[in-house]
C-alpha cells in the first residue's frame, strides 16, 4: 500500500502545515505519512485528513500488488444528471 496523501494536498491546494492546523496531527506523523515512512495509521487520523481536506480514503492510499505494480482505484460516483444512477469511473494513479 502506498500513500498518495502528498498530491491530494496539492489537488485541494492544501499544505502539510494547513492540514496539521486543522486536524490537530503532528507535523512529524504527516510528514512521515507524505513520504511513505510509516507502517499504520488510525482510523481517528484517517477521518480528520478526510474531513480536512476533503476527501476519501481512496483518495490517501493506493494499492499496489506484490510486484509494486499500481493498481487502478475505481471510485463509485452519483451522477446528478439522470435520476442519480451511480457510474464507476476507473483511475490510473
Amino acid at each position: 500500500m502506498k500513500v498518495i496523501l502528498n498530491d491530494t494536498l496539492k489537488r485541494a491546494n492544501k499544505s502539510r502545515y494547513q492540514l496539521a492546523k486543522e486536524t490537530g496531527i503532528s507535523a512529524s506523523i504527516l510528514s512521515n505519512l507524505c513520504n511513505n515512512k510509516t507502517t499504520a495509521i488510525s482510523f481517528s487520523n484517517i477521518e480528520k485528513i478526510c474531513k480536512a481536506v476533503p476527501c476519501t480514503p481512496n483518495d490517501i492510499f493506493l494499492i499496489e500488488d506484490k510486484n509494486n505494480n499500481i493498481k487502478a482505484n475505481i471510485r463509485i460516483q452519483k451522477s446528478s444528471v439522470a435520476g442519480n444512477r451511480s457510474t464507476i469511473k476507473k483511475e490510473m494513479r
